[in-house]
């Protein structure tokens, strides 16, 4: 069965058919999109044991991505220059996606502690900002 979409485009109006099974397979693959952008925009990472750096122990830490804006961007780059350091490729850059982390910890981690952190969990935290730049296509 096919449903008759009209299309109006600036040079007029035309028909255009489309199958149920084509509509289907947008609708999936555009919520397995959104669902997987979902699990990227928030992680939290739980500590096997917990972390204490300069009186502060940590447990668990929140990261939610998705909620930083341009201007954490903007002053991102800004501070990296400011310390002479330019990323030419972010999803690759330890540094890059360190401080992304410590903009979108909950509660705020600094980007010294990020440095102290144990091998194992920082690389799981900087993937997850990793996993988060790739999935949003940035």
């Amino acid at each position: 069965m096919e449903d008759k979409k009209i299309l109006t485009t600036s040079q007029g109006t035309e028909s255009v058919a489309d199958s149920d099974t084509q509509q289907e397979k947008r609708a999936d693959s555009t919520d397995k999109s959104k669902k997987e952008m979902g699990n990227a925009r928030v992680y939290v990472h739980t500590f096997a044991e917990p972390f204490t750096y300069e009186d502060q122990t940590y447990t668990k830490i929140t990261f939610n991505f998705g909620g930083l804006k341009g201007k954490d961007a903007t002053s991102l780059e800004d501070e990296l220059a400011a310390e002479g350091r330019y990323v030419i490729s972010p999803e690759l850059s330890d540094v890059y996606l360190s401080k992304v982390a410590v903009r979108a910890s909950q509660p705020t981690i600094t980007f010294d502690a990020m440095e102290e952190l144990p091998y194992v969990d920082f690389k799981k935290i900087i993937n997850a900002a990793r996993n988060f730049l790739v999935k949003s296509g940035l």
